[in-house]
Formats: C-alpha cells, structure tokens, sequence
C-alpha cells in the first residue's frame, strides 16, 4: 500500500483502498470512459471528507496534484464520477435518512441514499419530491442533485451542507442582505467565497443576465443565486456542479404532498406526426409527467421479448406516457377519460393503467431497459442523455434527427420527457472497432450541433461532464467561458476538485480514455473483506 493511502487509513474513521480490483472497478463509470484511480476512500463521516480535502489541499499547497472525485453509484453517463487521483465513494457508508420533520415536510440525510430508498421512505408519510418520483434509475439523492438543477431540484432543497476545497464546512441558505454583509466582514475560506460570488455577480451582471436556466453546461446556475432584495443564496450552484465546487455531504429537502395512486394513458401511433401532435395537446391538461418512445425504440424493446397489447396492431409504433397522479381522485379520473380522448381523436390505440395487468403496467416504465440489451459487438452509450430541445422546436427536431442516422447509417433510437424538453438518443455502438471509437464523437459533435440547431443545449438535464465537454463548450462564447473559469477559481483555487470535469479538455485525452468495451454501471457497494 503507498504511504499516502496509509496515513489516510491512520486518520480516516473509514476506508481507503488500492487494491487493483477496487482501483479497476472504480475507473469507469455509465460513460464510455475509463480513468485509474490512485486509491479510493469510503468515508463514514462529513468529517472524514473534511480530513480527506484539508489534507488534499494541503499536498496541493507543496506542489503534489491528488485531485478528489466524489460519486454515489456511478451511473454518470459523462465521465464526471471517475478521476486520477482519489475517488470517494459516498454510497457505501454515508447513506442515512436522519429525520423527518412532518410539519414542515422536510427530510434530513446523507448524499449516499438511493433515491428508491428515499421515494419508498417518503410514501409512507405520503410525500414525495417531483426530481426522484418520475426519474425509474436507482441513483443516490446525492449524485442526483449534483448532476442536475432543474427547476425540481431547486425547489427541493432546502439546505445543503457541503465540504469545501480546503476541508472547511459549510452550510448553504439563503442569506438576507444584512446576514451577507456580516459574513462577507469575517475572516476564512468561506468568508472569501461570499465576498467573491458577490462581487462577481455585481461586476457582470448583464452577462449573467443572459444565462438561460435550461443550459446545464458550466455554472449557468449563478444567475439564481443573488435576489433583487440583496439576499443570497449559494445552493444553486453546488446543484449540477458535478462536485467541482464542493462536495455535498448532507441536505435537507423539501417533500410535498402527493397522491398515493397514479394513472397512466398509454398509446401508439403508426404516423411520428400524429404522436407528436398528441404530445402537445395532453400537456395542455397538465398531468405529472409524460414520456415519448420513438419507433426505433420499441422495436428494440419488442426484440427482448416483451409484449404491449396496445402495440399489438400498430405497426412501428410511437409510443406516447402520459402520468397522473392529482391528489384528487376525481381529478385523477377526469384527466385520464379526457386523454384517452386524445388519444383517439389523434389515432392512438389506447390503454389505460385500468385495462392492464400488473406486469404490463411495470413493463412500460421498463421500456428504455428493453431496448438497450447490449449483443456481442455493440452497446447502447448513455452518453447523449438528455438534451433540452424546446417542444415547439421538437418536431423539426426530431425529422433532422431522422435524417442524421440516414447520414451515418446508425440507428438513433430517441425517447424523452416532453414536458420538460428532455430527449435522450443511446445509440449502439461497437466500442472494439476503431471506426466504432471514431464514431463516438463524430456522433456528440454531430449531434450537439443539431441540438443547438433548434435552440437547444447538449447539457440540458445534467451537466456536461468530461465526455460531452469538448462539444459544449464549442457553443459557449468566451465571455462565458471566462465567466465559469473564474467562479471554479473561487470554490477551488487549486483545482482538486473533480479536475477535467466542466472545464476545456483536448478531444485526444478523451480519446485516450475511451475504453473498448461497456456495461451499465450500477452499484458501488463497499465489498466485502
């Protein structure tokens, strides 16, 4: 064991691992990337990723580079749960639910507990949280919110506390103009944090005016951190910062009330235009959320072997989800005998959650998982996950879309939530071919170009990771650019933190990364000694 791993080991309550089977299984993650770690630590307390970073920062201060990658269950899609250096496994020690205050419908806990575990654990109070009930992965809460901040994440949490670059504690809020001018007159790390966000936000102001919230590419999020009142509030930017700001350690979020039983209309449409439309009417009587599977996507899906009676005399069928889950029960059931309406009018076959089995009900929440059974030479790459495309803008969208796969002759199979504009294409492709590697980034440069084409953004529901950086950051003018240089320069003046990742990287390293086969990442459980 190298001496920089024992001298963890002495002063961690948790562990720290070199073992080349850790070290292997730690170096990829959901992307098609592979990078080695120098060690990996499990810690078991925030005070064990205050050690771990104060000691990081303090090698940092001599010259000697070991930068820090948090990571729940790696199911990172864009490279941003690997790194040289140490990876720190949040899931297998810090994944405790401390408290709910039912009052107040507010939950404390630990970034490591899976999302299923947090849903499950809400119901019985009979809460939930609109970023966890509609997402079908088992991600932890911690990875979630660190990849993602939408809306529904933002309204969700309440406060964070997060471990800085230099091992300092902080706990995020929002403060009134006259708490910041008390802390902005204090000595420390933090102190220096609030005087330099703040000053930043006043020095450019119309630039990040400018910033579109639906762009989760750098730190587009610091246009929601100062009010008009003077207050300030740092937690938008730690969401979706990809642990390069921070490293969240606890959060207490804020449930909301939600109905115990949920309806879905499904239907499928032999005509793309005829789904589309539908798409657009259903939104407008509000259900919960909605999902669209192109046909490329169900054939893949009826190819595991599964069978959907409302596909059954559709042939290449669209398939369009649409949730419900008012509180009201006669709501409910109002929505649902009025979308399978529209559903009709627009040539849909039609079911109801009512005319399924319980097998089948399950299956079209599994439909994605279906379709991306990998064969012998080629996988389906979550490396295109989604983009943000306007609805207006999605039937043109989705026609060019068509025509790019014609052009490169690989299937580009497309689902997504249209409600929210997030679209999602896993194309297969042969990682053990050259031309297979080459195609990789042909692909994300083709399509970003095609997702700006139609107002859209690459990181439109997480950020930008290492994989789809490079491609990004083509659509960012360098006043922008600069803008996020100098934000991660206050949270990490020695770059420790998550290094490579929402920063520019030279195509070359990431295809000196690219690894030449691919599973699903799912979990990252400790294992047992």
């Amino acid at each position: 064991m190298n001496k920089l791993a024992q001298y963890l080991n002495q002063h961690l309550v948790g562990e720290v691992l070199v073992d080349d089977s850790v070290l292997e299984r730690f170096s990829t993650d959901n992307s098609p990337l592979s990078i080695t770690p120098e060690m990996v630590v499990y810690p078991r307390s925030t005070n064990d990723v205050r050690k771990l970073l104060r000691f990081v920062s303090q090698l940092a201060e001599k010259g000697h580079q070991l930068p820090v990658t948090a990571r729940g269950y790696g199911t990172n899609g864009t490279g941003a749960a690997i790194g040289r250096g140490v990876v720190v496994s949040l899931s297998s020690h810090m994944h405790s639910i401390f408290e709910y205050d039912a009052k107040q419908r507010l939950v404390r806990l630990q970034p490591g507990v899976s999302t299923r575990s947090l849903k499950n654990a809400l119901r019985l109070q009979g809460t939930s949280m609109p970023f966890i009930e509609f997402d079908e992965t088992d991600s932890t809460v911690g990875g979630l919110l660190s990849n993602s901040s939408t809306a529904y994440s933002k309204e969700s949490v309440d406060q964070l506390e997060v471990v800085l670059a230099n091992g300092d504690n902080m706990q995020t809020r929002r403060l009134s103009k006259r708490e910041l001018s008390k802390i902005k007159g204090k000595q420390g790390f933090e102190a220096d944090i609030y005087r330099a966000v703040d000053g930043l936000i006043d020095e450019r102001k119309a630039l990040i005016d400018q910033l579109d919230d639906k762009n989760m590419s750098g730190y587009a999020s610091i246009a929601d951190v100062k009010h008009k009142d003077g207050s300030l509030d740092l937690t938008p930017l730690f969401l979706g910062s990809q642990g390069t700001l921070g490293v969240i350690s606890e959060m207490i979020l804020k449930s909301e009330y939600m109905s115990e039983s949920r309806s879905i209309v499904v239907g499928a449409c032999s005509d793309p235009a005829n789904a589309r439309d539908l798409v657009d009417e259903v939104a407008k009587i509000s259900p919960a959320h909605m999902m669209y599977f192109d046909a490329t996507t169900m054939k893949a899906a009826q190819l595991s072997g599964k069978t959907f009676t409302f596909t059954d005399e559709v042939s290449n069928p669209t398939v369009v989800v649409a949730l419900f889950n008012d509180i009201s029960a006669r709501a409910q059931t109002k929505k649902v005998k009025k979308a399978k309406k529209l559903y009709a009018k627009h040539n849909a076959t039609v079911a109801s959650s009512a005319d399924m089995n319980d097998s089948e009900f399950a299956s079209v929440f599994s439909i994605v998982s279906l379709s991306e059974q990998s064969d012998d030479m080629s996988s389906a790459l979550p490396m295109m996950d989604n983009a943000y495309v306007p609805r207006d803008r999605f039937e043109d969208f989705s026609n060019s879309l068509f025509e790019l796969s014609k052009t490169l002759k690989i299937d580009l199979p497309l689902h997504g939530a249209p409600l929210e504009g997030l679209w999602t294409v896993r194309p297969k492709v042969n990682l053990k071919s050259v031309s297979g590697k080459q195609a990789v980034f042909k692909l994300i440069e083709e399509y970003s170009q095609l997702v700006e084409r139609f107002g859209g953004y690459l990181a439109g529901g997480h950020g930008e990771g290492r994989l789809q950086t490079y491609s990004t950051y083509k659509t960012i003018d360098d006043e922008v650019q600069q803008l996020y240089v100098d934000i991660k320069k206050i949270f990490d003046p020695a770059g420790v933190l998550n290094s490579d990742v929402k920063q520019k990287i030279d195509v070359k390293d990431l295809v000196k990364n690219l690894r030449s086969s691919f599973r699903s990442q799912s979990s990252d459980a400790l294992p047992r000694r």
